[in-house]
């Protein structure tokens, strides 16, 4: 007992600022990004939506690079070297918005921290597991999600609020959102240098006195043969065809209201939105949202744990889905009232975090086996392919349609999920964990 609680300690220094830092790239890129390119920079919906869409394809295909990582340099010297690389980015990001005619730029420092991103998600991964045993990781596995929710808040909410405060001081938007990214960003790169001095320099390689004829071989070997079988094994799964269709349609109706949500709440009243100002965004959707979210993310984990995917794969779909009418709900009745919007959107997400739960087990399921690191990178590709494709066409689907009619279509696009998941729920990954469930009882 000593001796965990020695090691818990060790760890307590770098894995929550571990998991905090790899929140932050995400949240900048993905969420945050949103508000800048609709609002302050001013593009058009359809644009936001499709240049967003884009910016996921790091994180599609991942799953391509992730073995190199352990190959070229270890696993400790990519999370310090993409944590400061990521920060001089997010600051350089600040630092040319208010520069004109800045937005090519912006796009490939924006395409360089996404790959940064994913790249350090595949490498505090793997350090993470390297440097745990298995009753660590549980230990800390709640820990750092929670850690890298944290970071959620920070960066969509905090950062947001803070751009909205810096206005009022600089009566400049753009160096407002200048100043405040730059922060970010160095804190971002601070959290590196700490890492540097408290990261544990012993870890598992796996080729550690290779020389590097040997190591472009065991490259070479991975890119021609390595990642094929490893393919091979998960298609070869018995039911794998229904899996990955569900996993392209699970997250349908999330995948269209994800973008055009945000920028429903920030467009102009009379363009049909919602109008809210930066800081009420901020509050809102960044803090009160994300907040929300964490909670139904906790509770969807302890209901799956009680009983079980099979029994909660419906009413978690249900919880995930149902509250997407809020949106139509503001748009057809007008409401304007913040108390109002605050809890329809609160609610909404903690819907998202209860319901995504499913999912992320679903998925371990599946990758249950000898390649299981590589088949859970393979089943997130098929999840943000399921992500990305219906995002990047909701914005022009959104100006064909208006919003009332776009919600309502966010609504029907729920169906398919739900017919898969008769299926799904009977399906052989589900079965066995029931089978393993009821071992352990016994």
């Amino acid at each position: 007992m000593s001796t965990l609680s020695l090691k818990n300690n060790k760890s307590a220094c770098w894995v929550p600022t571990l998991y905090f830092a790899e929140g932050i790239p995400y949240t900048v890129v993905m969420n945050l990004t949103t508000i800048i390119f609709f609002q302050v920079l001013g593009l058009s919906t359809q644009d936001t939506t499709m240049y967003l869409g884009w910016l996921n394809i790091p994180w599609l295909i991942k799953p391509l690079w992730s073995p190199l990582i352990q190959l070229i340099k270890t696993s400790r010297f990519w999370i310090i070297a993409c944590q400061i690389f990521m920060g001089a980015l997010i600051a350089c990001f600040g630092l040319t918005i208010p520069i004109e005619n800045s937005f090519k730029y912006i796009i490939i420092i924006l395409f360089l921290c996404a790959f940064s991103s994913a790249t350090h998600d595949i490498a505090a991964d793997g350090f993470y597991i390297d440097n745990l045993s298995q009753k660590e990781q549980s230990f800390w596995v709640g820990i750092r999600n929670t850690c890298y929710r944290i970071a959620m808040v920070v960066a969509q909410g905090g950062i947001v609020l803070l751009a909205s405060k810096l206005e009022l001081f600089t009566n400049d938007k753009y160096m407002a959102w200048a100043y405040a990214l730059i922060i970010i960003g160095v804190l971002l790169s601070l959290i590196g240098v700490y890492h540097l001095f408290v990261l544990p320099k012993k870890q598992k390689t796996d080729n550690p006195n290779d020389n590097s004829s040997n190591k472009s071989q065991s490259i070479i070997y991975y890119i021609l043969i390595g990642f094929v079988l490893q393919i091979k094994d998960y298609i070869k799964k018995d039911g794998i065809g229904l899996a990955i269709s569900f996993l392209l349609v699970y997250r349908l109706a999330e995948a269209l209201l994800l973008r055009i949500g945000q920028i429903f709440l920030l467009d102009e009243v009379n363009n049909g939105g919602v109008g809210l100002t930066t800081e009420q965004y901020g509050l809102i959707y960044g803090t009160i949202g994300v907040i929300a979210m964490i909670i139904g993310g906790i509770l969807g984990g302890i209901a799956i744990a009680r009983y079980g995917l099979r029994k909660m794969l419906f009413p978690m779909l249900i919880i995930l889905n149902v509250p997407d009418v809020f949106y139509l709900l503001i748009s057809v009745c007008n409401i304007t009232n913040i108390f109002h919007i605050g809890c329809m959107v609160a609610i909404e997400q903690f819907g998202y975090g209860f319901g995504f739960t499913a999912f992320t087990v679903y998925m371990l399921h599946i990758s249950k086996g000898e390649y299981a690191t590589c088949h859970y990178a393979i089943s997130t590709m098929f999840m943000t392919m399921g992500l990305m494709l219906p995002s990047m066409i909701s914005g022009y689907l959104k100006d064909i349609l208006g919003y009332n009619l776009f919600f309502i279509l966010v609504l029907i696009c729920s169906i398919p999920s739900f017919i898969l998941a008769f299926y799904v729920r009977n399906d052989n990954f589900v079965n066995q964990t029931q089978d393993e469930r009821q071992t352990d009882r016994n």
